[in-house]
């Protein structure tokens, strides 16, 4: 569904509360019982027996290191993005670079930690009052603390075990320490007769908490670790005249990491490397973090408002950019030990420049095209046509321009047509300039993204795999007629369109599925911008089974599983599907509420499945209906109405089976255009179905930012496709997909925003309308 933003912190508390989750029965740091560690009065060890300290902490632990070195735990870099007034806490794998959202707000996130496996998170966020600690799991933000002090620089185990945060009381600075987060949780606030406790770092194994400790008047700053276990504290470094701030600290306090003076990242390790200089920048540096293992720092840097991440291999000296969206970076953490290797990833654009391959792509960089070496993300989507589409991620526009070239499948080349036929797209914009040769293409661009060939040539695919070329012609059929006050007039399309060109591909269609069951259009005016869509045509004169399919869950007040269009399709071995209607909680409570990873949902609109009546929709929104009648032997049979025939149950009641309540029409039953539609509006993903001449068309926005779809161009398909009979919106945004045969045809782009919220470009979705032999 769309994307979504948080609510403010007091409507959030108080629809949590509603909830009957204002804190998992867990006391807020406001009434809990508090205990004292005082720096001061501690026995303080000294940095030479930081050694033995790390290895008592260290027996019989030495398996999470082993299974970091290995790489067999998931890594990943938890941090704070900031763009345009939102804030986003997001999860990037260092090993893959992919991205993940976690939670986005309008109200400042300060920090985050959360599990290895993902499942539960922590997080200090802006509240009515203040900064307050927020446990988000399962899809939920549950409040821990409420009152009138900032509880920010949060940082926690791996487990969550335990969990520590700065806290800006106004009777001086300190650190709250909770040990058992997840359960019975004991409190306990760390502080400094010799002056303020600030930044703490929490080992993911949780053995050893680092600390900064300011001076009165701020003369000197001090780091430090503290071992809940045994309750021993070990001195790092004293400075005076220096600023040290953002301390972390790997497993058993066997390396420290600060930051001095917002430009120097130091680390101190208890074997003996003193004050070693990690990385120093005439630039901001930002919260650097070491991983779990002590291996890996990471940290971010403001180059005149351009934010960059790095990680840093302290055990070779090596260092590699990782791949972030273009935006403010803050507040790392590590959720696991980094898998990362050593050395510079492969797919990597070079200052100096370099070669990059691809799959069958391959990338000429020259020198000067990035300003550092920047790790860029890639996907490779078979969509079915002679070449793959490439798709980029962290790097859009270049300095200079970059050769591209990749080899094509002539075998896929539909009768008739050459590679001569195709040009080249990126980010939906037409390449000039492109050399073809027998079976490769080549092209230089100042902007990486999308890349795709397209074919000018109309042709179809069918559902049984043959391709053939659409032969323009006029319709032997009638076509569709424009209802204007008082007067009926043939409908018209602009020369070249992409209602034109459908209408001239009618007959083709009609002859591809007097033998096939269904056919994929590929029509460039139609597939590129303005109207970025991709159209499946199903014969109705076939007897294919039609159906609502989702996956129930076992939560009675989220009914719903929620899994991608891809694993719908394929669970029910169809042949075309298309995503169904928005679903909630969102739906429910308003655009401001988040279902951030949310994995269950409930029924919105008016829903039939098989039958069985899932929702009747009772907010007072009118609906238009699409539905479907009982698979036979024969055929496919569809009608469309609008909720004033359902609720006085006036339509065919064959028209159970399968049925989907939308707010907005396209096409009414006269055959024409929802006159309601707007005029103007702001494009956006979406998909659509309809019936009309014995076809089912199904549509749906392809994904990146900027190809984008109104809700009137989806009427001209309709139209050109004399599917005229009736035909409803369905969900957009993120959750717009449409399958065929084998493959999703439109999954998210890494230049699209959306992309962030879910794994690999598929969104989970609550349901999809399918069609299977």
């Amino acid at each position: 569904m769309h994307r979504s933003v948080l609510p403010s912190t007091l409507a959030l508390t108080t629809l949590l509360m509603a909830c009957g989750q204002n804190n998992t029965g867990l006391p807020s740091s406001s009434s809990q019982t508090v205990g004292q560690i005082n720096l001061s009065s501690l026995s303080t060890l000294k940095r030479d027996q930081l050694k033995t300290q790390v290895a008592q902490a260290k027996k019989g632990e030495d398996s999470l290191r082993a299974s970091a070195v290995t790489g067999t735990e998931t890594a990943n870099l938890l941090y704070i993005y900031q763009y345009d007034g939102v804030y986003e806490a997001q999860a990037v794998n260092v090993a893959t670079n992919e991205v993940k959202t976690l939670v986005r707000s309008t109200q400042p996130i300060d920090s985050i930690s959360g599990t290895a496996d993902g499942s539960r998170f922590v997080l200090s966020m802006r509240g009515a009052q203040s900064f307050d600690i927020y446990e988000l799991i399962g899809g939920q933000l549950i409040q821990v603390t409420n009152d009138s002090v900032d509880d920010v620089r949060l940082s926690a185990s791996t487990t969550l075990g335990t969990v520590a945060w700065q806290r800006n009381d106004p009777a001086g600075q300190r650190v709250r320490l909770v040990q058992n987060f997840t359960g019975a949780r004991q409190s306990f606030d760390i502080t400094s007769t010799d002056g303020t406790v600030v930044s703490p770092g929490v080992s993911g194994d949780g053995s050893a908490v680092s600390l900064i400790e300011v001076a009165a008047g701020g003369t000197s700053s001090a780091v430090g670790v503290y071992f809940p276990g045994s309750g021993a504290y070990v001195d790092v470094i004293t400075k005076a005249g220096s600023a040290l701030r953002d301390s972390s600290v790997s497993n058993y306090g066997q390396r420290v990491t600060w930051l001095e003076n917002a430009k120097n990242v130091y680390f101190y390790d208890a074997n003996g490397v003193n004050n070693h200089l990690v990385a120093s920048s005439n630039a901001q540096m930002r919260r650097p973090a070491i991983d779990p293992s002590g291996r890996v720092v990471s940290v971010a840097e403001n180059g005149t408002g351009t934010y960059q991440g790095y990680v840093f291999n302290v055990e070779d000296a090596t260092q590699q950019a990782v791949g972030l969206p273009q935006g403010e970076h803050d507040a790392y953490t590590w959720s696991a030990p980094a898998v990362t290797r050593s050395g510079t990833p492969s797919q990597v654009l070079k200052a100096a420049g370099n070669t990059v391959t691809v799959g069958a792509l391959t990338l000429q960089v020259p020198a000067g095209a990035v300003e550092r070496d920047t790790v860029i993300r890639s996907e490779t989507r078979d969509l079915g046509d002679i070449a793959p589409q490439y798709d980029f991620g962290g790097v859009s526009a270049l300095k200079a321009p970059v050769t591209v070239s990749f080899t094509v499948d002539s075998t896929r080349l539909p009768s008739g047509m050459t590679l001569a036929d195709y040009d080249v797209y990126v980010n939906g914009t037409l390449v000039p300039n492109v050399t073809r040769a027998s079976s490769s293409v080549s092209f230089q661009t100042a902007t990486l993204g999308t890349v795709e060939l397209a074919s000018r040539t109309p042709w179809l695919e069918t559902g049984s795999g043959t391709r053939n070329v659409i032969v323009p012609s006029t319709p032997d059929e009638t076509m569709p007629q424009s209802v204007t006050p008082g007067q009926i007039q043939a409908q018209s399309f602009p020369a070249g369109s992409c209602a034109d060109q459908l209408q001239k591909a009618i007959n083709t269609i009609k002859t591809a599925l007097r033998e096939h069951w269904s056919v994929k259009l590929n029509i460039a005016k139609c597939k590129q911008q303005p109207h970025s869509l991709e159209i499946v045509v199903v014969n109705m004169n076939k007897p294919f089974k039609n159906d609502l399919v989702y996956r129930s869950s076992t939560d009675a007040s989220k009914p719903i599983q929620l899994i991608s269009l891809k694993d719908l399709a394929s669970g029910a071995s169809a042949e075309a599907a298309i995503n169904g209607f928005p679903w909630g909680p969102e739906e429910a409570r308003g655009s401001a509420y988040t279902s951030v990873y949310a994995d269950k949902g409930f029924w919105v609109g008016t829903t039939h499945a098989r039958g069985q009546v899932l929702k009747v929709r009772n907010d007072g929104k009118p609906e238009y209906m699409f539905a479907m009648a009982a698979p036979n032997n024969l055929n496919v049979q569809a009608a469309t109405f609008p909720s004033s025939e359902y609720t006085a149950k006036t339509y065919d009641s064959r028209f159970n089976y399968t049925l989907v309540g939308s707010t907005t029409s396209i096409i009414r039953k006269d055959g024409t255009c929802n006159p309601n539609l707007p005029t103007t509006e702001t494009p956006d993903r979406w998909s659509a179905i309809g019936f009309g001449n014995n076809r089912i068309v199904m549509v749906s926005s392809r994904g990146g930012r900027g190809e984008v779809t109104t809700t009137r161009a989806l009427c001209d398909v309709f139209l050109g496709l004399n599917a005229t009979s009736g035909a409803i919106r369905l969900d957009g945004g993120s959750a717009a997909g449409l399958w065929f045969k084998d493959r999703v045809l439109n999954p998210l782009a890494f230049n699209n925003p959306d992309r962030y919220l879910v794994g690999g470009g598929l969104r989970q979705i609550a349901s999809a309308v399918v069609f299977k032999r």
